[in-house]
């Protein structure tokens, strides 16, 4: 194996286990290739180790390909198999053993696993570190630094192994939170449940620890003081190769009805029963919303097999309601101009930083933002002329929001101060903005070796 020094002149190595990657969906997906593109730009040699085609398309009903076309193409990518059958969501998907045995299925893929390592993604642990440590052999090159994104948070037992058995420095994303439930605000686990002591020892020996906002940070500072100074924050962002130069937004003509939407997951614990209240009273009470729409963008639920019963849920009786479909992230520009207002839909949790308002803020449309208070989403969109959130999660704080951005959508002037203002809040965001320090911070650990 070849000499792991950083000698002048080459480029630092990475090895990035990113189980969600293009061409699969959800925010996790932008945000690891969002890793692997800006890691290739500023000059390291960039190998992701995430899982095949054909999970994504069982477990989670559907992919990206022109998404995946956008990777980097020095970026390897090393695609491990993993079995995607305790997410398929019909009998008829099913293996003979798990249709015909299942207890003896759900000892097999369940319970065995999650002795070695507590969570459903147990046996990504074995298969992604096997397949590391088998490609850098046929590389014969260590890579300088390790990177693991959670979840699946059996990633960062595989950066913890690769790290040990490679003699090189890891670093765990925390795009999600693991031991803490962040939208019931709680604990995830009782105590002395295995995932304490795992996340314990996989902080213990990183070299960083990195979350997406100010309150995640806080909370794992607190619960391990000792790793504090190890700890950074890089938000998440939007695509500038996706939304650049969106067009700025013209004044919707009186006799058109305005168009707004929704454009993410459509998961379970949206406020859509609150918003559903506030849209029929404003549509009803305000001019400006007098036949207005509001479209539904995107999958229902991440994992296939939850789709019939969260639509099920879904308030589509309301009048003016639209469940448009997915919408591919290269289609963001077109979707969002087709829009006169987006809608936040979020769980009120002081945790949660929408990924999804990172792009909100590049479109340059008015944004009603449908959460508490207590949610940094808000935090994002400072400055920006167009946010209208809510004083509280009600029906009545519903109504006054969307009327005041249905007039500010009949009234927008495309020269105005307005549009140059929303245009620097979204500046401030994008995928390099935040990502970038975080890299230049990563390029200094290899450095100092």
């Amino acid at each position: 194996m070849r000499d792991r020094g950083l000698s002048r002149g080459r480029r630092p190595r990475i090895l990035l286990v990113a189980f969600h990657f293009p061409p699969g969906r959800g925010s996790a997906v932008f945000r690891n290739r969002a890793w692997a593109n800006l890691l290739a730009a500023a000059g390291w040699d960039v190998t992701v180790l995430t899982t095949t085609r054909d999970w994504f398309q069982q477990a989670t009903g559907g992919v990206d390909d022109d998404l995946a076309e956008t990777i980097a193409p020095e970026v390897d990518v090393v695609r491990v198999p993993f079995s995607p059958q305790r997410y398929r969501p019909d009998l008829g998907s099913m293996s003979w053993l798990q249709a015909n045995f299942t207890a003896t299925y759900d000892r097999l893929t369940r319970e065995l696993p999650e002795r070695l390592f507590p969570e459903r993604h147990a046996l990504w642990y074995p298969a992604a570190t096997a397949a590391g440590l088998a490609h850098v052999a046929r590389r014969g090159r260590r890579p300088d630094l390790v990177m693991a994104t959670g979840n699946p948070f059996a990633s960062y037992a595989v950066a913890r192994a690769l790290g040990r058995a490679l003699r090189t420095p890891y670093v765990l994303d925390f795009h999600d939170a693991w031991t803490l439930e962040q939208y019931a605000e709680t604990e995830a686990f009782p105590p002395g449940h295995p995932a304490w002591a795992w996340e314990e020892r996989v902080i213990r020996g990183a070299a960083r620890v990195i979350t997406v906002n100010r309150p995640f940070h806080d909370w794992y500072a607190d619960r391990y003081p000792w790793a504090a100074d190890r700890m950074r924050i890089a938000e998440n962002g939007w695509a500038t190769d996706v939304l650049t130069d969106m067009p700025a937004p013209v004044p919707a003509a009186e006799d058109r009805p305005l168009r707004f939407g929704y454009v993410g997951t459509i998961r379970h614990d949206l406020p859509l029963d609150v918003f559903a209240g506030g849209w029929r009273q404003a549509r009803d009470r305000h001019p400006a919303m007098r036949g207005a729409t509001f479209a539904l963008h995107g999958h229902v639920g991440y994992f296939a097999k939850d789709a019939d019963r969260i639509t099920a849920r879904l308030p589509t009786d309301t009048p003016g309601f639209e469940l448009a479909g997915p919408v591919g992230h290269l289609d963001l520009a077109r979707t969002f101009a087709g829009l006169d207002v987006l809608v936040a839909l979020l769980p009120s949790t002081q945790y949660l930083t929408s990924a999804k308002i990172y792009d909100y803020a590049a479109a340059l449309r008015p944004i009603v933002g449908v959460h508490h208070p207590r949610n940094p989403t808000s935090d994002v969109v400072t400055g920006h002329p167009w946010w209208f959130p809510l004083a509280d999660l009600t029906a009545d704080e519903v109504e006054r929001a969307l009327g005041e951005a249905a007039a500010a959508a009949r009234s927008i002037r495309p020269d105005g101060d307005e549009v140059e203002a929303a245009r620097a809040v979204a500046a401030r965001h994008t995928w390099e903005a935040h990502l970038g320090p975080a890299i230049e911070d990563l390029s200094g650990l290899v450095r100092r070796g």
